[in-house]
């Protein structure tokens, strides 16, 4: 092993909608070469801003892969509705869906209700957790430094909320959507600090879809025109400003939302097989890029 290994303190996570699922495989590897000992701040956006919590809270990787098997058999938990009831959820709630599913586990046995203050004090850790404020279109920090008695649940929920797909989350009394909106990347949030000790992870966006679905459905074009958005706004920020350790992935098991129509039905299936590549992909592409460098 390299004499040289660089001592990472801030540790940025992009979003990626489903493609983060890779994020398993990255932690266990940082994990297994202890790059994560020094890490004190951890910025999250969107799926990143779950895994930074999971970082933050130092939750086994097992019992995480274990609750996503455990979510995504159970039929209950399946998005599946009508194109028609579809739009009608919209228009009346801004959603199809809500995020509840995806963050009960880790708020039930690890979270509850905990401030970004609670977490500060309990874990010594500095969770940022980014979303896209409504009404401004300007990311949000949320932090101990910023809004240190928000729940740290409520805003990864925020980050999470993609547009027309779930509905915006409501903060005190103001709408949250997105965090990639506004920034997929945290850059900006580290730019005091040496950038040889931040690692940043941009999850580059992924959409398989048939061209012609893209004409034949809002949701295609919709979910297209985020992704294209977001991977946008991620380059930008990061061509403006070179890091020495900044990680791009490309390989996934699934897109960054593996939507399918099926009878007139939106609905998505996610599978064991799709969950172990995408933690074998998350691994094997971190273990490359340090190889790359002569870290290992």
């Amino acid at each position: 092993m390299t004499t040289n290994k660089p001592k990472f303190t801030h540790i940025a996570f992009s979003g990626g909608g489903f493609c983060g699922l890779v994020y398993l495989g990255i932690l266990r590897f940082l994990k297994q070469e202890g790059y994560d000992k020094d890490i004190i701040n951890i910025a999250g956006v969107s799926i990143g801003a779950v895994f930074a919590a999971i970082l933050a809270l130092d939750i086994p990787l097992e019992i995480i892969e274990g609750y996503l098997k455990e979510q995504y058999a159970d039929e209950k938990n399946k998005v599946r509705i009508h194109l028609e009831d579809a739009f009608e959820k919209i228009m009346k709630e801004k959603g199809i869906t809500d995020l509840d599913n995806y963050t009960r586990k880790i708020q039930d046995n690890y979270l509850g209700n905990m401030t970004f203050m609670e977490l500060t004090k309990k874990t010594g850790k500095n969770l940022i957790i980014v979303a896209t404020h409504l009404e401004t279109m300007k990311p949000t920090y949320f932090s101990v430094d910023d809004t240190p008695h928000v729940m740290v649940v409520d805003a990864i929920q925020a980050s999470m909320t993609v547009p027309l797909i779930t509905p915006p989350k409501k903060i005190g009394n103001d709408y949250y959507t997105d965090g990639g909106v506004a920034c997929n990347t945290m850059p900006l949030i580290f730019e005091n600090v040496a950038k040889e000790n931040i690692l940043l992870l941009h999850l580059s966006m992924v959409i398989n879809i048939d061209k012609k679905l893209i004409h034949e459905s809002i949701f295609y074009y919709i979910m297209t025109f985020l992704s294209v958005f977001m991977e946008n706004n991620t380059l930008l920020k990061i061509i403006t400003d070179q890091y020495p350790y900044y990680i791009q992935y490309k390989n996934y098991a699934l897109s960054m939302f593996p939507l399918t129509i099926v009878d007139n039905h939106i609905t998505y299936d996610i599978s064991n097989d799709d969950i172990d590549k995408s933690i074998e992909f998350g691994y094997e592409d971190t273990y490359k890029y340090f190889r790359s460098k002569n870290l290992i």
